[in-house]
């Protein structure tokens, strides 16, 4: 996992740095944008073997200012200095929540966003040219984020066919089949199944018409030739054939 190589490079050398004979920091672990507290469990593991006390905040993702209070909230509550360990937005929550704070005594940036003061967050990517990936048909840049019931656009599951539709690279919806494909179409709020339980806010299902053990389709057959072809209407009125 390229989360515990990073840490396990960064993260002794700034603990060394931090730890005195008689205590050592906390550890808080900021999630990034597409991912939950759950993704820190090696590294968690790692670092209390080491005998650190290790807590990772779990974001609900709203937005910036709360994800920054809900961190701010848990380093408050320590006794101790506090090391703040953020991974690719998290960058940005950790930037924010350390802001003013003499507990805070190291950042760690793990591939994230390592914003200047009041800077918004998309301004950071804003000043590095896309990656060739971005400019892909994977990305879907070009789409369109639907939030439903209030929550996150990123909230959303897709499946087709009863598989997960979801781009990995934004979360958003991979392109569904054109409408003539389909057989059906629901969308679910509020009360999703279980087995959408990772994206809360609503669950968007296509089922095609070749889904199912039947054979469905549409058969079209084209006869190109020039005999068929109607008369261009500029030409004579007695053409020879």
């Amino acid at each position: 996992m390229r989360i515990v190589h990073i840490v396990k490079v960064l993260l002794p050398v700034v603990l060394a740095m931090t730890a005195n004979a008689q205590t050592k920091p906390t550890i808080v672990l900021v999630h990034g944008a597409f991912a939950d507290a759950a993704g820190w469990s090696d590294v968690i593991a790692r670092l209390q073997k080491r005998g650190y006390n290790v807590i990772a905040v779990e974001n609900g993702l709203t937005g910036l200012p709360a994800d920054v209070a809900t961190t701010k909230r848990l380093v408050d509550a320590q006794t101790g200095d506090v090391v703040l360990v953020g991974h690719s937005y998290g960058g940005a929550v950790i930037s924010g929540a350390s802001a003013g704070d003499p507990k805070v005594k190291a950042l760690v940036f793990v591939a994230a966003f390592a914003p200047d003061a009041n800077e918004p967050v998309k301004a950071v990517g804003g000043k590095f040219p896309q990656p060739a990936l971005n400019a892909s048909s994977r990305a879907m840049q070009g789409g369109t984020a639907t939030a439903v019931a209030g929550g996150s656009a990123i909230g959303v599951a897709y499946l087709l066919d009863g598989a997960t539709h979801n781009n990995p690279y934004d979360n958003l919806n991979l392109p569904f089949p054109f409408p003539d494909a389909l057989q059906e179409f629901r969308v679910e709020t509020s009360t999703t199944t279980a087995n959408n339980g990772m994206h809360s806010s609503a669950s968007v299902s296509v089922v095609t018409k070749s889904g199912t053990n039947l054979l469905h389709g549409d058969l079209f057959e084209f006869v190109r030739n020039h005999r068929f072809n109607a008369t261009n209407p500029f030409n004579a009125i007695n053409p020879p054939y």
